[in-house]
């Protein structure tokens, strides 16, 4: 099936096909150049389960807005993947693209509309719908996966600091650029960050060489092969290092004892396996999807595990992808201000964490590399002077 639309002529029909995905597909993926207006406010969106869009700031030409009606439109639990795309000088962010997947069936609207008022209304422009097959479909997410990669996450943080532009596009010596560092977060750099990094870094080490044997563990206590009770003290027997022993790669402190020693470990180790397969077969937004659901499951059985114990395994194993859920990450969330998906479930306030945090390791490369390093440097944040390691 191919529909091609013509505008201004098909105008009308074109606002039809985006209201019908909003309402009817199952998952979306939207990237514009520019988003000048948000022109679905009064269009419920369905039982989209998954919603990317990637959101061009060229010239400072997109506006707040059309980002704070978008971002008010998605529900707290899709508000996550919503991304805006730097300005840079060697690489114009230019797609007008939506695809979207229904039941078993993939399609595409491709051209040249951007999220304007003058596109939707009295531009010359040509778009064309299609069905695509699912390779196709899998090739385009991940080059959303990338660009997502490349940009910084929407929020309410992200639109207060964005710079609407005033200026004219002039030759490329004179050229002025918009302050894209909107996460410009402030992270310690002195001689203790260095000292503190090593140490996490050496941590992370030793964890490469137990990751294995912990694995294989979930593996038996979720197939009941070993119960909870011998899981617990097992893993606890490997994991209880403390700062002083050689082999100590644990990142947080004793609390987990205290509030998850007697927890249903058979219910937090098949979650973690399940996000663990996801890992292998699908990309960043499947798999913040999968975490999400199952830190949702978990508190719907009141399983204390799914916090201290879950995001440690989740930094631990993907420790460029998810933090931890700890007290210095809590208290310096806090103290800079941030709105954490207010409103969303327990598992959708961690994604949307999570991926502010990737924004600001992003920004602070090659000092700090991901989240698990991130996490040493808000606890010396919290912490001046303290010896990490002691």
């Amino acid at each position: 099936m191919t529909q091609i639309f013509l505008n201004p002529e098909d105008n009308i029909s074109l606002q039809k096909v985006y209201t019908k995905v909003f309402q009817e597909a199952d998952e979306i993926y939207l990237a514009t150049a520019f988003l000048t207006e948000w022109s679905f406010n009064d269009v419920k969106l369905g039982n989209c389960k998954q919603f990317v869009a990637i959101v061009g700031t060229h010239f400072g030409l997109t506006k707040k807005k059309a980002c704070r009606d978008l971002m008010k439109w998605l529900p707290p639990s899709l508000r996550s993947h919503i991304y805006a795309f730097p300005f840079e000088q060697q690489s114009t962010f230019h797609p007008k693209v939506l695809v979207w997947k229904k039941g078993d069936k993939y399609f595409s609207l491709i051209g040249s509309s951007n999220l304007t008022s003058a596109a939707f209304n009295k531009n010359y422009e040509i778009n064309v719908e299609n069905e695509i097959d699912a390779e196709d479909y899998k090739r385009i997410v991940e080059w959303f996966k990338d660009r997502s990669d490349q940009s910084q996450v929407m929020s309410q943080s992200w639109i207060e600091s964005y710079v609407e532009s005033t200026f004219v596009y002039r030759s490329k010596k004179g050229k002025k650029e918009p302050d894209e560092k909107v996460f410009d977060v402030r992270i310690p750099h002195g001689e203790e960050s260095v000292k503190i990094l090593k140490g996490r870094r050496k941590q992370m080490e030793v964890f490469k060489t137990k990751k294995t044997k912990i694995l294989e563990m979930m593996k038996q206590n979720s197939s009941g092969e070993l119960s909870n009770k011998k899981f617990w003290r097992t893993f606890h027997g490997l994991w209880h290092c403390r700062f002083d022993e050689p082999d100590e790669f644990r990142f947080q402190g004793n609390g987990i004892e205290r509030t998850c020693a007697n927890a249903n470990w058979r219910e937090a180790t098949t979650a973690f396996l399940t996000i663990f397969e996801k890992h292998r077969n699908g990309n960043i937004f499947e798999l913040d999807k999968v975490v999400a659901e199952q830190i949702d499951a978990l508190k719907e059985k009141k399983n204390p595990a799914r916090k201290a114990w879950l995001s440690e395994m989740l930094c631990q194993f993907f420790p460029d992808a998810y933090p931890l859920l700890d007290d210095p990450v809590k208290n310096w969330v806090k103290k800079i201000g941030w709105e954490i998906d207010r409103g969303g479930t327990e598992g959708k306030k961690y994604v949307d964490l999570a991926t502010r945090l990737r924004s600001v390791v992003k920004e602070n490369k090659p000092f700090v590399n991901n989240l698990a390093e991130l996490d040493a440097l808000m606890w010396l944040n919290e912490n001046p002077g303290k010896d990490f390691f002691s």
